[in-house]
């Protein structure tokens, strides 16, 4: 049995954002079962921005056939998996988009000298925007800006842009 196309191409998705999360030194769990539209935890291991251990989840969506000319990836995505984003949560929750080269065989190449994961990542902000009504529409184009670009640097700092959750009793 081997991957179909769909799957291969997730499965590279997942593994290029783990790398940038373990390339900043955040802790990397994985949701089991996911039932919340989440595919991983981040931790942050230590304090930052005044919070002690913060955390983020995000949903990894790849794409093999990105449009271009636009200040924003027009991403089509399932409302189910979009209102999962919108929602307000105790823990700040991120789409991150994984621009993939379209043949599998180009996900990696390996030198010597490196090894580059192809093409880049972007990432998204949807919380508090307003749900859609699944009953209504089956799938929403989610704009996630071409200027953001997500390296190791910036997924530590999606940490201190996202204010702690709020516990109450």
């Amino acid at each position: 049995m081997t991957l179909d196309r769909r799957q291969h191409q997730g499965l590279f998705g997942e593994v290029f954002v783990r790398a940038l999360a373990v390339a900043a030194g955040l802790t990397v769990a994985k949701t089991d079962p996911d039932v919340t539209g989440d595919d991983f935890l981040f931790g942050y291991p230590g304090q930052l921005a005044g919070t002690y251990f913060p955390r983020i989840e995000v949903q990894v969506k790849s794409w093999s056939r990105p449009n271009n000319g636009s200040p924003f990836w027009r991403y089509p995505m399932k409302v189910e998996h979009y209102n999962n984003l919108v929602y307000r949560t105790l823990i700040p929750r991120f789409l991150i988009l994984v621009i993939v080269p379209e043949n599998a065989d180009q996900y990696v190449i390996g030198t010597h000298g490196h090894l580059r994961l192809q093409h880049a990542a972007y990432w998204a902000s949807f919380t508090g925007r307003p749900e859609i009504d699944p009953r209504r529409r089956s799938t929403v184009t989610a704009e996630v800006p071409r200027t953001n670009l997500l390296t190791a640097g910036k997924l530590v700092e999606l940490f201190e842009d996202s204010p702690p959750g709020e516990v109450l009793f």
